[in-house]
């Protein structure tokens, strides 16, 4: 589930942020750039790679559709990479890949990405393959109905999955219907009912500058890097900036336990906590608490569960960072040990960061910890490209200027202040999935 794994590391703190330009005209290592039309560009130089990274990040997804749209975003997208769409573009896409070049795209609640990745040699194409296949709208009846079955085929896998069923479970006792508790492939009745003129509309409207962030990462120079995009993209309509199609979850004292029974699997426990969204000031501490909560043996959850007293299997704990705020959970493979003793335990590993305090080593060992992700993420093109787009989309590009100096700022009492806010009995949702 997509809460369960981040899609990227949070972003390191970049040396150098200039919107509208670059502070050394002769030679950018990192550049942004805002162009009239509202399409953000981000590009960052790094020379000990051969390879680059293209990102296209447009706000759209469940985030922004109601429940009479749910799932337009995502057949959208399945039609926009479909090979068979525009013959053209297949063709300059299969040559790009027999080049060596990779092509992907993917989506989250808060937007839709697309990525190409190739030898720095190819970034032209790569650009150019990455415009091509977003401003097109070549969106045939027979092109749409083939991407249906498929998007309704991933649909039922994920709708039906147990663990899946758990986890909205959770979801919907914390936020009720905000459009985070749904998949973001969608509902089964909107996706059959949707047409290759409702997709055409849907792309008029999202896929616009104010809703665009490309982000490029590698062995390219970022002025030129940014000069290119600013071409393919520059005479885009500008349109209106995406709006969510909730207002954010305001969060309540309330607890809730949901019993799933009958799912087939082994004891199977999520417990949910509130948390701050990717722009709160709140994030970097949450952050931090995440990797006391669930990061390596010494974690607060591996010692109550599995090392101080056999209760689980395994378990482990994620908080998929969105642009409106959403739960931390833990997830928790009971095995054949008691459940109601393993939900205690891990309910306590939560609240003993509010309720306990937090020791310095603990907090030193979660800093490298977060700070070693953070290095991960700009290991490669790829990874780099894609937190510089992520925050950018989810937070705003002025966000990954001060996070690192944020995280080693961030004292024992900066923790206990946040976890008092956040981890409180009364604000604890369970969901359990018996055989």
């Amino acid at each position: 589930m997509i809460c369960a794994n981040r899609l990227v590391a949070v972003a390191a703190m970049l040396t150098l942020v200039l919107v509208g330009g670059c502070a050394n005209v002769e030679h950018a290592t990192f550049v942004t750039r805002v162009l009239p039309n509202g399409v953000t560009i981000v590009a960052s130089e790094n020379r000990g790679s051969d390879m680059v990274s293209v990102h296209l990040w447009v706000r759209d997804g469940a985030l922004y559709e109601s429940a009479d749209e749910a799932g337009t975003a995502a057949l959208l997208r399945s039609v926009m990479v479909s090979s068979a769409r525009n013959p053209i573009l297949d063709e300059k896409a299969q040559a790009f890949m027999d080049a060596g070049g990779v092509v992907m795209a993917s989506l989250s609640h808060d937007f839709v990405y697309y990525v190409t990745t190739c030898h720095a040699g190819h970034f032209e194409e790569a650009a150019e393959l990455l415009h091509m296949g977003t401003t097109d709208t070549i969106l045939s009846d027979e092109d749409v109905e083939s991407a249906k079955q498929g998007l309704l085929t991933s649909l039922d896998r994920y709708s039906t999955s147990p663990r899946e069923q758990t986890y909205l479970a959770c979801m919907k006792s914390m936020m009720g219907n905000h459009p985070y508790t749904r998949l973001p492939y969608g509902s089964v009745d909107v996706i059959t009912a949707l047409t290759s003129d409702d997709l055409r509309g849907r792309h008029r409207k999202a896929y616009v500058g104010r809703n665009m962030i490309i982000s490029v990462a590698g062995n390219v120079d970022a002025t030129h890097a940014a000069d290119v995009i600013e071409s393919l993209f520059g005479d885009l309509p500008e349109g209106e900036s995406a709006q969510p199609a909730a207002e954010a979850i305001v969060w309540h004292d309330q607890s809730s336990i949901d019993v799933l029974r009958g799912q087939g699997i082994p004891p199977y426990i999520i417990v949910g906590f509130p948390a701050p969204s990717a722009s709160d000031e709140d994030v970097a501490a949450m952050d931090l608490l995440l990797m006391l909560l669930g990061r390596g043996r010494a974690s607060r959850l591996e010692r109550a569960l599995i090392l101080d007293e056999e209760l689980a299997v395994s378990v482990n704990a994620g908080w998929g960072t969105k642009r409106q705020p959403n739960p931390i959970m833990a997830w928790v493979d009971v095995g054949d040990h008691d459940v109601d003793a393993a939900r205690e335990a891990a309910v306590d590993a939560f609240l003993s960061l509010a309720d306990d305090p937090i020791d310095e080593d603990d907090v030193a060992r979660a800093r490298i910890a977060l700070l070693t992700e953070v290095a991960e993420a700009r290991s490669g093109m790829a990874e780099r490209a894609s937190y510089q787009g992520y925050w950018a989309v989810v937070s705003g590009i002025g966000f990954v200027d001060d996070y690192t100096a944020r995280i080693n700022e961030l004292t024992r009492e900066d923790l206990e202040r946040v976890a008092k806010k956040y981890f409180r009995r009364n604000s604890q949702s369970v969901a359990i999935a018996l055989p």
